[in-house]
């Protein structure tokens, strides 16, 4: 069992959110402050490309096809608007399982996991390469959906890999290890922050 999307892509940064679509715009609206200047647009469904420095801030919420009451949301960006997901998990309210992941083709592989319950943080799990080694750090009680077994792990890389957080998600209601949750057949909410242009 491993990330579905990974088949297409190297990497990736990714929300699961236990909502529909409809609750999760409400909550967006409600959660981001009047100083957060962010447009909101009903589209087709589409992933976007993450980028290292994109123009502008970028996400599509949609509702996956293997998940018709869940809600899953990915950005523009590397560190898949983790800000945002964070405000939805924490003032939001909304149980979220934020993601990243990459295969070994990523010159600095990372999988690590944030999980959002009652509104605070309670678990976060990384397992990253930092130059020139792999570090392993762990926040937070675990979730009975972990395979703690796995934290020791000769191999640093071995201790959270893409198949162990596709099995968390998994069993916490996220089948994101199918090919259906990365498509959609209603309409997807983008929302996009744009960065005031330097005087």
């Amino acid at each position: 069992m491993t990330i579905a999307i990974l088949e297409r892509r190297s990497f990736v940064a990714f929300a699961c959110i236990d909502a529909d679509l409809t609750s999760v715009k409400e909550t967006v609206d409600r959660a981001l402050s009047p100083g957060f200047d962010i447009e909101q647009r009903w589209s087709d469904f589409s992933l976007p490309d993450q980028l290292y420095n994109p123009p502008s801030n970028k996400g599509t919420f949609w509702t996956p096809a293997s998940a018709p009451d869940k809600t899953a949301f990915m950005a523009n960006l590397t560190d898949g608007w983790h800000s945002l997901c964070h405000i939805l998990g924490t003032d939001g309210g909304l149980r979220t399982l934020y993601v990243r992941a990459s295969t070994t083709q990523e010159k600095w592989p990372v999988t690590d996991f944030e999980y959002y319950q009652d509104g605070l943080s309670i678990r976060y799990v990384r397992a990253m390469k930092e130059d020139p080694r792999w570090e392993f750090f762990q926040k937070g009680q675990p979730l009975a959906e972990e395979n703690l077994q796995r934290y020791r792990a000769r191999r640093i890389r071995d201790r959270l890999t893409e198949q162990d957080v596709a099995d968390i998600a998994t069993k916490l209601g996220w089948p994101i290890s199918k090919a259906d949750f990365w498509k959609s057949t209603q309409p997807a909410l983008t929302v996009e922050h744009t960065w005031p242009a330097p005087r």
